[in-house]
């Protein structure tokens, strides 16, 4: 991999067909590492690796970012919407999820999620060629608000099914697939026009100023796929080291408030048997968590049967030294 004699390449990870290069700028590979390396298959039996995704955990002095790159399952209509819904929780699960012990946190890829009208109140999915009509007027008015209210990505993130708490750029440029293989933007219309490429991010502290999109745009000179590739640019907040004397600095945190909505269990459990509690951990590993409460040992109490669980007078102390 290269991309210029400023960059230098901290990993290269293939698994099947998926591939993921991570480079960093020449003046920051001193205190740039990898730190997680993972991988997960979804395709056939969740063994091929044409479907699945690869994480990679990178530590930029005091910042900690993880990277997650997926290729979801493809087509169109409702079920094969909720089967990228159902990758993308096999692929988080499966890589440890990336997402949580990092300050900020980008999924990209071809996510494969389609043009789409909801299916009626009583589940009937509209005709595929009258949904392809609707969007063929669309891209040609190059109406891309409209274009934004029926991606499925989008619903995907409002109704909670995947990635909660992450955002992807409101759709402003035409469609990413399917293309002809030429320079420019020219759709093969046997499938419906979608913006199946993404880049989503989030972060996890709370800043004066989080991380921006500067730059958030499809690429129409690309012609070696009926994809045309998304490239994006962001600000990042900048993170001060935090300097302790290891002689003498001792860290005591406190925890409480927490709160659970909407928990869904699994489908092999009955609705009553979710019985839900909390469990703290720390990361990186080299760090200890020395709990306060020697019986649960960061863990709260249990509570049973509740789907939107919470422990307003709990709690969960900690001491780092």
């Amino acid at each position: 991999g290269h991309v210029g004699e400023d960059y230098a390449l901290m990993t290269e990870y293939q698994r099947g067909e998926m591939v993921l290069y991570l480079f960093v700028r020449n003046d920051l590979t001193s205190v740039s590492s990898i730190t997680g390396l993972q991988a997960q298959n979804c395709g056939l039996g969740s063994v091929m690796a044409n479907k699945g995704g690869i994480a990679a955990l990178l530590t930029v002095g005091s910042t900690r970012l993880s990277f997650l790159s997926v290729h979801l399952a493809a087509g169109d209509g409702y079920t094969h919407y909720e089967e990228r819904n159902a990758n993308m929780g096999e692929i988080v699960r499966g890589t440890n999820d990336p997402t949580l012990h990092v300050h900020h946190a980008f999924v990209f890829g071809d996510l494969n999620y389609r043009f789409s009208i909801p299916p009626s109140s009583r589940g009937i999915e509209s005709p595929k060629d009258e949904t392809l009509s609707v969007c063929q007027t669309i891209v040609g008015a190059k109406d891309w608000a409209t274009m934004g209210k029926h991606d499925e990505l989008g619903r995907a993130l409002r109704d909670g099914k995947i990635l909660v708490g992450f955002q992807t750029h409101p759709i402003r440029t035409c469609p990413t697939y399917r293309c002809e293989r030429r320079e420019g933007v020219y759709y093969d219309y046997k499938r419906i026009p979608s913006h199946t490429d993404r880049i989503l991010w989030k972060s996890v502290e709370e800043t004066p100023r989080s991380v921006e999109p500067l730059l958030y745009e499809p690429i129409p000179e690309f012609s070696t796929s009926d994809h045309k590739p998304v490239r994006g640019v962001f600000f990042l907040p900048d993170r001060p080291p935090l300097r302790l004397d290891p002689e003498k600095t001792v860290l005591n945190i406190n925890l409480r408030g927490f709160k659970c909505k909407y928990l869904k269990p699994s489908a092999s459990l009955l609705q009553g048997d979710v019985d839900t509690y909390l469990d703290f951990r720390c990361e990186p590993s080299l760090l200890e968590l020395k709990s306060n409460d020697k019986e649960r040992r960061g863990r709260t109490y249990t509570i049973n049967s509740s789907h939107s669980p919470s422990w307003p007078r709990e709690d969960v102390r900690f001491r780092i030294d």
